[in-house]
């Protein structure tokens, strides 16, 4: 639905991806505005994306998360790709998370004229031992207490690092 050009907004309510777009400065004429409700309203019924191409938008319905996605079309935002390279590699099982972190942080490599090799393989080596982790207890069957001790493990030992390997891409950006 999205890739690295994207800037993606999620949110649980449709209110709330519009204080978004109001937030980064978006206005829509009423019109507009009652067709971006309808189109994530569809989105939802139909867990199927709905395109907007008059406005370079994108509406979406995420059923694993029950949030409302909104992608504007090739905008850049090294914030937003980081959160959302975040987010693919905790939440997308079945993607591969090397040619997932080439491309985030190349399109940020590429705008920002800067070199990340170093965090890319820190991430993707990071993100290739989570996924195996994760494979290993994925099918188990746990108690909720078994679930919230696993849970804390791997925020411990990989959501967290990610996030700060992240975070830390950020920095390095803003200091360029």
């Amino acid at each position: 639905m999205y890739c690295e050009h994207d800037y993606v907004l999620k949110a649980p309510g449709v209110e709330e991806i519009l204080g978004e777009c109001g937030y980064m400065g978006m206005r829509f004429s009423p019109e507009n505005e009652k067709t971006l409700r309808e189109a994530l309203e569809d989105a939802r019924r139909q867990e199927a994306p709905r395109g907007l191409p008059f406005l370079n938008l994108l509406a979406g319905w995420d059923p694993r998360r029950e949030e409302y996605c909104l992608v504007v079309k090739n905008m850049y935002d090294p914030r937003n790709l980081l959160e959302t390279l975040y987010e693919r590699l905790i939440m997308e099982k079945d993607e591969d998370p090397g040619p997932l972190v080439d491309a985030y942080l190349g399109v940020i490599e590429e705008r920002e004229n800067v070199s990340l090799a170093e965090a890319r393989e820190n991430l993707k080596t990071l993100a290739a031992q989570m996924r195996k982790v994760l494979d290993l207890y994925g099918d188990g069957e746990y108690s909720e207490q078994e679930l919230i001790r696993l849970d804390e493990t791997l925020a411990k030992a990989y959501f967290e690092p990610l996030r700060e390997l992240l975070e830390g891409l950020i920095v390095e950006i803003a200091g360029n």
